[in-house]
């Protein structure tokens, strides 16, 4: 009998180890990570740009509705009707959702150089869909914002 509890004792303190850091093996898997490269191209009408951004991400908040906060920074082109020009935004943002899809929201200050007959925004914004696991490093984002207009993006994160 008392060989009986010892192996009940035994087995109850394998097993609750053992799910204690299957668990602690799945929160560490389940994070984001921290940076990600991303190219987005958006087009409305006569108007085109391309992007190229570099994400960072700040924190992940402990409340129900936020996932995480980052900042962004980008250097584009667009073409318009008439004039073309280059841009560099930078952007804080937040975005939703602790499994795949998660809704983003970001702005920011928006520098235009080499304009030629046109002028860009001087706030650069975005909303917009995003999809990326946790632990894994493809992202596609889609969306409306400016300078990018409806926009569509493909990124890597490391």
């Amino acid at each position: 009998m008392k060989l009986y509890y010892c192996f009940m004792i035994f087995s109850i303190c394998y097993f609750t180890s053992f799910s204690e850091s299957k668990a602690q093996d799945t929160e560490t898997s389940s994070e984001f990570y921290k940076n990600s490269l991303q190219g987005t191209l958006g087009f409305a009408g006569l108007y085109a740009a391309a992007t190229s951004n570099y994400e960072r991400i700040l924190s992940f908040p402990k409340g129900k509705f936020v996932t995480a906060t980052y900042l962004r920074a980008g250097l584009g082109a667009y073409g318009v009707w008439g004039g073309n020009g280059n841009y560099f935004y930078a952007q804080y943002g937040i975005f939703t959702g602790k499994k795949a899809s998660h809704f983003e929201i970001s702005a920011g200050p928006n520098f235009g150089f080499n304009e030629n007959s046109s002028e860009v925004p001087v706030i650069a914004a975005s909303a917009g869909y995003r999809l990326q696991r946790p632990g894994k490093h493809f992202m596609l984002r889609t969306g409306l914002g400016f300078p990018e207009s409806l926009y569509f993006g493909l990124g890597w994160s490391f």
